[in-house]
C-alpha cells in the first residue's frame, strides 16, 4: 500500500524515524519525502558526530560531555 502514496511527510520521533529507516524505505520505492535524506539523518542521529561536524563549521552550541563506555570525553 505504500506505493500509492504521492508524497510522505514522515513526522516521527523515536528510532524509526530519526534514524533515516523510513527516508531509506521510502526511497526504495521512490516515494518523495519532505525532510533530511538518510545521511542527514544518520549524521545527526549521533549527536557528538553532530557536534563534531558543527564545531567545525563554526556554529555556536552549548558545552557537553560525551560518555564512552563509562569515561568522559571533551
Amino acid at each position: 500500500f505504500i506505493k500509492e502514496f504521492d508524497k510522505v511527510f514522515p513526522i516521527i520521533h523515536g528510532n524509526d524515524g530519526e534514524t533515516g529507516a523510513i527516508s531509506g524505505l521510502l526511497n526504495l520505492y521512490n516515494i518523495p519525502y519532505v525532510g533530511s535524506n538518510i545521511l542527514g539523518h544518520a549524521i545527526s542521529y549521533d549527536k557528538d558526530l553532530t557536534k563534531i561536524i558543527c564545531s567545525y563549521h563554526s556554529i555556536p552550541q552549548v558545552k557537553s560531555i560525551t560518555i564512552y563506555e563509562n569515561k568522559h570525553i571533551n
